[in-house]
Protein backbone atom coordinates (compact mmCIF):
# COMPACT_ATOMS: atom_id res chain seq x y z
CA UNK A 1 0.00 0.00 0.00
CA UNK A 2 1.23 3.45 -0.79
CA UNK A 3 1.47 6.24 1.31
CA UNK A 4 2.30 9.95 1.64
CA UNK A 5 5.74 10.46 1.10
CA UNK A 6 7.35 13.74 2.45
CA UNK A 7 10.59 15.37 3.57
CA UNK A 8 11.07 17.74 5.27
CA UNK A 9 13.57 20.80 5.43
CA UNK A 10 14.31 23.99 7.38
CA UNK A 11 10.54 25.52 7.08
CA UNK A 12 9.39 23.66 4.45
CA UNK A 13 7.97 20.10 3.79
CA UNK A 14 8.09 18.84 -0.12
CA UNK A 15 5.95 15.97 -1.37
CA UNK A 16 7.09 13.44 -3.10
CA UNK A 17 5.59 11.46 -6.23
CA UNK A 18 5.84 7.53 -5.51
CA UNK A 19 6.48 7.05 -9.28
CA UNK A 20 10.05 8.91 -10.77
CA UNK A 21 10.98 7.64 -13.94
CA UNK A 22 12.80 10.33 -15.13
CA UNK A 23 14.39 11.81 -11.92
CA UNK A 24 16.55 14.13 -13.93
CA UNK A 25 13.50 15.92 -15.03
CA UNK A 26 12.15 16.08 -11.39
CA UNK A 27 11.93 20.05 -10.21
CA UNK A 28 11.80 20.68 -6.92
CA UNK A 29 9.22 23.51 -6.77
CA UNK A 30 7.31 26.00 -4.43
CA UNK A 31 3.71 25.85 -4.79
CA UNK A 32 3.02 28.96 -5.42
CA UNK A 33 5.03 29.59 -7.78
CA UNK A 34 3.17 26.71 -10.26
CA UNK A 35 0.93 29.05 -12.09
CA UNK A 36 -2.63 27.29 -12.70
CA UNK A 37 -5.52 28.91 -15.11
CA UNK A 38 -6.95 31.58 -13.68
CA UNK A 39 -11.25 31.50 -13.17
CA UNK A 40 -10.93 27.58 -13.58
CA UNK A 41 -12.19 25.78 -10.49
CA UNK A 42 -10.42 22.92 -9.25
CA UNK A 43 -12.99 20.34 -7.31
CA UNK A 44 -11.23 17.77 -5.08
CA UNK A 45 -14.35 15.43 -4.00
CA UNK A 46 -14.42 13.26 -0.92
CA UNK A 47 -13.63 10.00 -2.52
CA UNK A 48 -10.99 11.78 -4.30
CA UNK A 49 -9.78 12.83 -0.79
CA UNK A 50 -9.76 9.32 0.73
CA UNK A 51 -7.86 8.28 -2.44
CA UNK A 52 -5.04 11.06 -1.76
CA UNK A 53 -5.14 10.04 1.88
CA UNK A 54 -4.59 6.79 1.63
CA UNK A 55 -2.23 6.22 -1.62
CA UNK A 56 -0.17 9.58 -1.38
CA UNK A 57 1.08 11.31 -4.90
CA UNK A 58 1.15 8.63 -7.30
CA UNK A 59 2.50 10.35 -10.26
CA UNK A 60 4.02 13.92 -10.53
CA UNK A 61 2.20 16.97 -11.66
CA UNK A 62 3.52 18.23 -15.15
CA UNK A 63 4.66 21.76 -15.96
CA UNK A 64 5.60 24.01 -18.46
CA UNK A 65 9.25 25.99 -18.14
CA UNK A 66 7.10 28.71 -17.11
CA UNK A 67 5.94 26.87 -14.50
CA UNK A 68 2.61 26.38 -15.84
CA UNK A 69 0.65 23.47 -14.90
CA UNK A 70 -0.46 21.29 -17.34
CA UNK A 71 -1.89 18.42 -15.46
CA UNK A 72 -2.41 17.65 -11.99
CA UNK A 73 -4.36 20.54 -10.78
CA UNK A 74 -6.61 17.97 -8.33
CA UNK A 75 -3.27 16.88 -7.08
CA UNK A 76 -1.79 19.60 -6.89
CA UNK A 77 -5.14 21.76 -5.00
CA UNK A 78 -5.22 18.46 -2.62
CA UNK A 79 -1.02 18.45 -1.78
CA UNK A 80 -0.22 22.01 -1.54
CA UNK A 81 -2.46 21.65 1.95
CA UNK A 82 0.30 18.53 2.92
CA UNK A 83 3.56 20.81 1.96
CA UNK A 84 4.67 23.66 0.35
CA UNK A 85 6.84 22.45 -2.31
CA UNK A 86 6.45 19.33 -4.83
CA UNK A 87 8.84 17.22 -7.18
CA UNK A 88 7.21 17.76 -10.62
CA UNK A 89 8.03 16.64 -13.91
CA UNK A 90 9.23 20.11 -16.26
CA UNK A 91 8.58 19.32 -19.70
CA UNK A 92 10.56 20.99 -22.43
CA UNK A 93 8.14 21.03 -24.99
CA UNK A 94 4.78 19.98 -26.36
CA UNK A 95 5.97 16.16 -27.00
CA UNK A 96 6.87 15.54 -23.66
CA UNK A 97 3.90 17.17 -22.30
CA UNK A 98 1.87 14.90 -23.98
CA UNK A 99 4.15 11.67 -23.20
CA UNK A 100 4.70 12.87 -19.37
CA UNK A 101 0.66 13.04 -19.10
CA UNK A 102 -0.24 9.84 -20.49
CA UNK A 103 2.89 8.10 -18.37
CA UNK A 104 1.01 9.77 -15.47
CA UNK A 105 -2.15 8.51 -16.63
CA UNK A 106 -0.64 4.55 -17.65
CA UNK A 107 1.13 4.46 -14.04
CA UNK A 108 -2.35 5.52 -11.98
CA UNK A 109 -4.01 2.69 -14.45
CA UNK A 110 -1.77 -0.27 -13.64
CA UNK A 111 -0.86 0.93 -9.64
CA UNK A 112 0.00 -1.01 -7.74
CA UNK A 113 0.58 -3.93 -10.49
CA UNK A 114 4.04 -1.67 -11.99
CA UNK A 115 7.27 -4.66 -12.19
CA UNK A 116 9.16 -2.90 -15.25
CA UNK A 117 8.52 0.13 -17.81
CA UNK A 118 8.14 -2.05 -20.52
CA UNK A 119 4.44 -0.34 -20.88
CA UNK A 120 6.11 2.48 -22.31
CA UNK A 121 7.02 0.76 -25.88
CA UNK A 122 3.81 -0.90 -25.57
CA UNK A 123 0.33 -0.33 -27.81
CA UNK A 124 -0.50 3.00 -27.70
CA UNK A 125 2.05 4.58 -25.72
CA UNK A 126 4.72 3.88 -28.09
CA UNK A 127 3.22 7.20 -30.30
CA UNK A 128 4.01 8.84 -27.38
CA UNK A 129 7.32 7.54 -26.22
CA UNK A 130 8.84 7.52 -30.07
CA UNK A 131 8.78 11.19 -29.99
CA UNK A 132 10.74 11.76 -26.57
CA UNK A 133 13.82 9.62 -26.90
CA UNK A 134 15.75 12.30 -25.92
CA UNK A 135 14.54 12.28 -22.38
CA UNK A 136 15.09 8.74 -22.25
CA UNK A 137 18.66 9.61 -23.11
CA UNK A 138 18.78 12.22 -20.89
CA UNK A 139 17.66 9.84 -18.28
CA UNK A 140 20.58 6.47 -19.77
CA UNK A 141 22.84 9.93 -19.41
CA UNK A 142 22.09 11.49 -15.96
CA UNK A 143 22.29 7.51 -14.28
CA UNK A 144 25.50 7.12 -16.01
CA UNK A 145 26.84 10.47 -14.38
CA UNK A 146 25.80 9.59 -11.13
Amino acid sequence: MAELLTTTQDTWTTVHPWYQLFKHRLQHIDVNHIIMVPNVPVMVDEDLKKKFKKEGMLVPIVIDNNNLLIEGSRRLQYFKNEGSHVLAYKAKNNDEEKFLIELNKKCIELHPNIFDWGFMFEKDMRKYTNKVLPLLQEGIQSALVN
